[in-house]
């Protein structure tokens, strides 16, 4: 009979006061959840979602959308600031970038920083995704990675081979010094695909 009441009413059934510790694992699982499988704040409204929580836990009751959203932008900005003390230690890194366009054509450029951690293994962070509506020459570009690169610290750190195939520029001069050169790896850079550095070397091709 309680079964079938709480898959009826949801979160409506509380069948005593949930633990705090049992809330915050669930409410984190819950995040984990959107953030992964890319789900809808409004997953929280829909009844059959309501309906599986209430019978695995009839305790546990959904939070708001409103509430879902604060708790995923809580949960960013904690993993940015883990993310950045470890670019703080990080000695060297690599940066590829993309720039694509929506199905509502609506321009994006996204930069990944490359580095080995310190259990020597290779690692990468997301610096961030941004709208990109000016332009794609190489002058805006430039202007928008060093952005995310001040907003990391890893202006000094981008080491790599130089000499990039563009007809727009090479974007490793503009950052050319001593310590810092970039390896630019674009790819639907306004409808041409470039990759790599002319310095880098070729993919050996495969026949047969």
């Amino acid at each position: 009979m309680f079964r079938h009441f709480s898959a009826k009413h949801g979160a409506a059934v509380n069948q005593g006061n949930i633990h705090v510790d049992r809330k915050r694992e669930l409410d984190g699982a819950l995040v984990n959840m959107v953030v992964k499988d890319l789900q809808p704040f409004s997953i929280v409204d829909d009844c059959g979602f309501k309906e599986l929580v209430a019978l695995l836990d009839p305790r546990y009751t959904l939070p708001s959308r409103r509430v879902l959203k604060e708790m995923v932008v809580k949960r960013y900005e904690e993993e940015m600031t883990k993310a950045k003390a470890v670019m703080q230690r990080v000695e060297a890194v690599s940066l590829t970038a993309d720039i694509w366009t929506s199905i509502n054509m609506d321009a994006y450029l996204a930069v990944t920083c490359h580095y080995v951690d310190d259990s020597a293994k290779l690692a990468t962070v997301l610096l961030g995704v941004l709208p990109f509506p000016e332009a794609h020459t190489a002058v805006n570009i430039t202007a928008a990675m060093r952005s995310l690169m001040e907003e990391w610290g890893t202006e000094g750190k981008v080491t790599s081979r130089d000499g990039c195939r563009s007809k727009y520029g090479c974007l490793c001069q503009k950052f050319k010094s001593k310590k810092c050169t970039l390896l630019c790896s674009f790819t639907q850079l306004s409808g041409e695909e470039i990759s790599g550095c002319n310095s880098w070397p070729t993919r050996p091709s495969h026949k047969g």
